[in-house]
């Protein structure tokens, strides 16, 4: 794999980690492996932000998960976002 210039010298001072899920075999991304990677973040993460998250959608679904893991979950102030709400997630607040 080739590596962007700018990454080379931030990664090795160890101010950059690049981590995946998947081999150097995988090239093309699907909804499969974009869920795949998702959860590999959010697993990784302390807390997670859900932007936008209709409901029944994988989305959703993912954030149900992280909610199981114990993460804390953020959701910004949206109509579709309305049904995080009751499942626990917390708006996120931006300091004006």
């Amino acid at each position: 794999m080739r590596l962007k210039a700018e990454y080379r010298e931030p990664l090795a001072a160890g101010r950059l980690l690049l981590a995946s899920p998947f081999g150097a075999s995988a090239r093309r991304v699907t909804a499969s492996t974009a869920l795949r990677c998702n959860r590999f973040v959010a697993a990784l993460v302390d807390a997670v932000l859900v932007v936008l998250a209709q409901p029944g959608s994988k989305t959703e679904g993912l954030t149900r998960e992280a909610l199981g893991w114990d993460k804390r979950v953020y959701t910004l102030e949206h109509p579709a976002n309305e049904g995080l709400e009751g499942l626990g997630v917390e708006l996120w607040q931006v300091d004006k």
